[in-house]
């Protein structure tokens, strides 16, 4: 289920209201969340397509349908939007991200450069000088969190294909990302999936591990955080990796799960206390 941008700002004030503690990191992804739905409305994109019988075979054999050679977008509207994310960073937390500015305002990043290799798979935040810029991990999320127009669009272009040809996997049937969250309804069969990169969502079965693909009713243990029945972490014996999981049921209504996924950070941290591994993608930062 998509939400628009005033949905998810809704959503945003009513969690504000019941978790005071998470009102600062909230206000901060509010901005983010206007600046990249003015991002999508000026992103040129050309997207030729893909043979819809190869589309089909694809999905019978597991593999994500997006064609990223088959996809062409305007760089300098995501440069403006990765600016604009850095000023928000740079308000948010000074000390971290003015170091990262200034190496960008000396020249050392070849935005085109670096987008078209993250884009392609080919990007090593690694070989970044740390020294240089500081937190590799805000470099690295102001470059994801940038490109997720472009994904979200394809994603919006292709889902149509998934809802004609179920999918199997747990890793998402667009992209390829890892889930980091589900959504269950009580008495419902199953669960759905959803992907924080591209936000397409898929119907998963209930008792099997997104990420090995073990299913047995004793292999999934639940935690739960008092007085929030509403979120949970499902674990799997054998991986040992987690999934957190909103049952919206208890909530009452639907809730999109981007924003489930930034207020549940304390699941996060519970779940790898524990000594889990989080089996989804992360891209957020604190």
């Amino acid at each position: 289920m998509s939400f628009d941008l005033n949905a998810k700002l809704f959503r945003m004030a009513q969690i504000k209201k019941e978790k005071p503690a998470y009102r600062s990191l909230i206000d901060f992804y509010e901005k983010i969340y206007i600046e990249k739905d003015w991002c999508s409305k000026s992103l040129k994109l050309h997207f030729s397509g893909s043979d819809e019988n190869y589309i089909h075979l694809k999905i019978k054999r597991g593999f994500p349908i997006l064609d990223k050679n088959a996809v062409q977008f305007n760089v300098e509207a995501l440069e403006g939007f990765f600016h604009k994310l850095l000023l928000l960073s740079q308000k948010k937390s000074p000390d971290t991200a003015t170091k990262l500015a200034k190496y960008i305002q000396q020249g050392n990043l070849d935005f085109r450069k670096t987008i078209i290799e993250l884009w392609n798979g080919r990007l090593n935040i690694s070989n970044y000088e740390k020294e240089e810029i500081g937190d590799l991990s805000l470099l690295s999320f102001l470059l994801i969190e940038c490109i997720k127009p472009v994904y979200e669009y394809l994603s919006q272009k292709l889902k149509r294909f998934i809802k004609e040809e179920p999918w199997k996997w747990g890793y998402c049937p667009i992209c390829g990302e890892n889930p980091p969250i589900a959504e269950i309804s009580t008495g419902k069969s199953g669960k759905i999936l959803f992907c924080i990169q591209c936000g397409t969502d898929w119907h998963f079965p209930l008792l099997r591990c997104p990420f090995c693909g073990y299913e047995e009713e004793e292999g999934i243990k639940c935690f739960y955080v008092e007085n929030e029945k509403q979120y949970r972490i499902e674990v799997c014996k054998s991986c040992k990796k987690y999934i957190k999981v909103i049952d919206v049921q208890v909530i009452g209504f639907k809730v999109p799960l981007d924003v489930e996924n930034i207020v549940t950070l304390h699941l996060d941290i519970l779940a790898q206390k524990k000594g889990y591994r989080r089996g989804g993608a992360f891209h957020l930062i604190i």
